[in-house]
């Protein structure tokens, strides 16, 4: 999948994807300039981060965080292609265009290497030698050792290593280590290495929180294995709910593939484990216990039995608890034999903080009676004795309205109010639902009053912020149907007009960018050159043209169907081109880009 797409607008609602390559004039080496017909030139250049000692490789452009490896300073890399961000550029590479390099590393005749992305700005493309040399290890236990050509996809052994080789550790990953030695590159697993402290002290130091379970050259591995489980997904729907029987199917499958369904490994329960009715019996046991909840809190449940990757004695059983309304989910942990590990009130609360007091446990549901989730699931009921009617309700949560609201004639307005008890009739209350007709029917904005019972005090109404966005949205969303129904489909709108709806993306040329002529005599060779058979398609499209100032300056051009409301149906093009220089940056088709 190509994560170098920004979005732009046709009209409101469409997306096109755009990929992006170094433009000429950037603050980049000169090198870096894209060749003729958008061709990235390979460029040879060595990893040197301006922070740290070694940088890291990850899947996608802003993964940073969970990388597939990281490598050190000085590590040889060829640069393949320079991808724009997703958003979450890392900060502390201080790069103001945000790029992203794609780099194989490692690749030889006998080794494929692996292929990631790095940070541009990690990356030296001087030829200057970097001062620092790789960590350095030997076999372990004064044994030869295999280097293989990849991190364990084929078992292809590219040398053996004796006792005493000098190994340099250019790369580490999960399981795995990238390495030189003995004239070769090649691929050696951690447990056969054996360090002095100084080397392990670098590794550890620029050792992730965790690595990603995509790990170099795994990618279609993990299709195939995302292929098999979405088709549980599809008969079983939410895994949370799935049975014991269907998670233990999941972890099979995926270590079949070599990953984890979850972080743990799903089991089925066996002789002197518990049986899945006992573990049930003994959770509610705890929650009622421990916090006071019964069972007439619980509406469903659901159970996991698993254990760490690395331990299958240490076995546990999770059970799920879903709440009734009024009550909140629950979560029971117990060991294979039944002993109670710890319980989590609300699974909002962050997992390790432990069982809730009860205190803590009536804090929390104080605090859900101030949300409108609580209000609106409770049961349905009949007003009592003492209790406001529907027509004082109304009047009631009016008035709060208005007090919070600009007000409109009072016609402009429908009110609506149902009555509801939590499950254990401790509280009851009108929710009044003001409607705003002046907008079209089925787009009314709507503002909310719960008021409970007996006296009508306002539990929960609608903020103001809240409420105003969903206002100016509304009016944004009816002032550009009307223009379409004006002017036609935004795609078609002159870019004048484009740039007055929406200056944050659009924009117009200007001096020293080329015409829109000239724009689209390049966009149409580059679609002749790119897909076979345009030529024969284009007489029958119409270009909509798109002038972007969001980040940089590029023409953007729609080849589409002029007869349909301007949204892509397969068959179109959209083709992006340098203002300045007129270079073609992309080439595509929206719908397979969506596909992709």
């Amino acid at each position: 999948m190509d994560h170098t797409r920004r979005i732009m607008r046709i009209g409101i609602t469409l997306l096109l994807a755009a990929a992006f390559l170094i433009t000429a004039g950037a603050e980049a080496p000169a090198a870096l300039t894209p060749a003729p017909q958008g061709v990235f030139v390979t460029m040879d250049a060595v990893v040197r981060s301006p922070h740290s000692l070694a940088v890291n490789l990850t899947n996608f452009a802003d993964d940073y965080g969970t990388p597939q490896a990281f490598f050190f300073n000085g590590t040889p890399v060829k640069v393949v292609a320079v991808e724009k961000t997703m958003g979450d550029y890392p900060p502390e590479f201080a790069d103001p265009a945000q790029l992203w390099a794609r780099v194989v590393i490692g690749k030889t005749e006998a080794s494929p290497g692996v292929e990631g992305m790095m940070p541009l700005a990690a990356l030296d493309f001087t030829g200057e030698p970097v001062a620092e040399e790789a960590p350095s290890a030997v076999p372990a236990k004064g044994s030869s050792v295999e280097l293989f050509a990849d991190n364990g996809l084929t078992g292809t052994a590219v040398a053996s290593l004796p006792a005493g080789t000098p190994i340099a550790i250019i790369g580490w990953m999960k399981d795995w280590a990238q390495v030189s030695a003995a004239g070769h590159l090649g691929f050696v697993r951690q447990g056969e290495l054996e360090m002095d402290a100084a080397a392990r002290s670098r590794i550890d130091g620029a050792m992730p929180a965790g690595f990603d379970e995509i790990q170099p050259g795994y990618q279609q591995k993990y299709e195939a294995f995302m292929n098999e489980l979405s088709l549980l997904y599809e008969t079983y729907g939410d895994s949370n709910i799935w049975p014991l029987e269907v998670k233990a199917e999941a972890s099979a499958l995926a270590a079949r593939h070599g990953f984890l369904f979850t972080d743990t490994v799903h089991v089925m329960p066996g002789e002197g484990d518990l049986t899945q009715e006992e573990a049930v019996r003994l959770a509610k046991a705890a929650m009622l216990s421990r916090h006071g909840m019964g069972g007439e809190a619980w509406e469903d449940v659901s159970l996991s039995f698993y254990h760490p990757p690395e331990d299958e004695e240490s076995k546990e059983w999770r059970v799920n608890l879903w709440a009734k309304p009024g009550y909140q989910n629950s979560v029971v942990w117990l060991s294979r034999k039944g002993e109670v590990q710890r319980t989590l009130v609300n699974e909002s609360v962050e997992a390790g903080q432990g069982e809730l007091t009860p205190e803590e446990l009536q804090a929390a549901l104080e605090e859900s009676m101030r949300s409108l989730s609580y209000y609106l699931y409770g049961i349905a009921d009949k007003p009592r004795e003492g209790d406001l009617d529907k027509e004082a309700a109304q009047r009631r949560a009016f008035e709060i309205f208005t007090s919070k609201e600009e007000e409109k004639p009072a016609e402009t307005y429908r009110t609506e109010a149902e009555y509801f008890r939590n499950d254990d009739d401790t509280r009851r209350w009108w929710l009044v639902n003001i409607y705003d007709t002046s907008f079209p029917e089925g787009m009314q904005p709507v503002y909310q009053v719960a008021l409970v019972m007996p006296d009508g005090d306002p539990a929960y109404f609608t903020e103001h912020d809240f409420y105003a966005d969903e206002i100016i949205w509304l009016q944004q969303y009816l002032e550009f149907d009307r223009l379409e129904k004006e002017r036609g489909p935004y795609a078609f709108w002159t870019l004048e007009q484009k740039a007055a709806w929406d200056p944050e993306y659009s924009g117009l040329p200007g001096q020293g960018d080329i015409p829109q002529e000239e724009a689209l005599r390049r966009a149409t060779e580059a679609v002749e050159q790119a897909y076979p058979g345009a030529k024969d398609r284009l007489p029958a499209l119409k270009p909509a043209f798109f002038f972007s100032t969001y980040q940089s300056r590029n023409w953007q051009i729609v080849f589409l169907q002029p007869d349909l409301d301007a949204r892509p149906t397969g068959d179109e093009y959209f083709v992006i081109l340098d203002a300045k220089t007129g270079d073609i940056l992309d080439v595509s088709m929206p719908e397979q880009e969506y596909e992709e």
